[in-house]
């Protein structure tokens, strides 16, 4: 699949920015815990700018997520649904206690691929008319609102919701979960967020 040379260089170029910090910077890592359960893997670094914000850098790759739990209403009959994506934002944290309020702003690049059955129309779940893959780029800006939970010194956990919007739609189906920003939740995309990150 021609999204995976892309992805690698995603992760390069990445890798090369955040590897460029100081040896004595404080910075997190971590994952979202809630996409693994469905093929999903990315992972994240984050930077103190001040005592109260951070700034976030994200990728992660789609195995085949979930699509729309709502199936009616498109042509399309997904069977796979992959893609990779890069973020980059803002979280602010109100205090520094236990349990802390938290807001977040994203900018978020997606590629997908999309590949299934056509449909006779867009109500018709039984009859297929042939068969399609789609490639598309998308671009999307979201905010997250949540709470941060400060389990150790060192360990943290996040857990909020994600909404996005599409500046730049390239899903060939709008039931296909967009890499990053989750699935249709009309006319945003959303999803759920379980952070787990470490502090060094």
């Amino acid at each position: 699949m021609k999204l995976k040379p892309i992805f690698i260089l995603y992760l390069l170029f990445l890798t090369r920015t955040l590897f460029a910090q100081t040896s004595d910077s404080t910075f997190l890592v971590g994952t979202n815990l809630f996409p693994i359960v469905s093929t999903q893997f990315g992972g994240f670094y984050e930077k103190p700018l001040t005592g109260y914000i951070t700034f976030h850098a994200g990728l992660g790759y789609v195995f085949n997520g979930p699509g729309s739990w709502i199936k009616l209403g498109t042509d399309k009959e997904l069977d796979k649904s992959s893609g990779a994506y890069i973020s980059i934002g803002l979280n602010g944290h109100l205090n520094n206690k236990r349990i802390s309020p938290l807001i977040g702003l994203r900018i978020v690049n997606s590629l997908s691929y999309e590949e299934g059955m056509i449909r006779s129309d867009a109500f018709d779940t039984l009859e297929t008319t042939g068969h399609f893959t789609s490639t598309g780029y998308s671009l999307g800006i979201g905010g997250i609102i949540g709470i941060t939970f400060k389990i150790s010194k060192r360990l943290f956990f996040d857990f909020g919701i994600q909404k996005s919007y599409l500046l730049i739609n390239g899903l060939c189906d709008f039931h296909s979960y967009a890499p990053g920003m989750g699935i249709n939740w009309d006319p945003f995309r959303g999803q759920f967020i379980g952070q787990i990150k470490y502090k060094f």
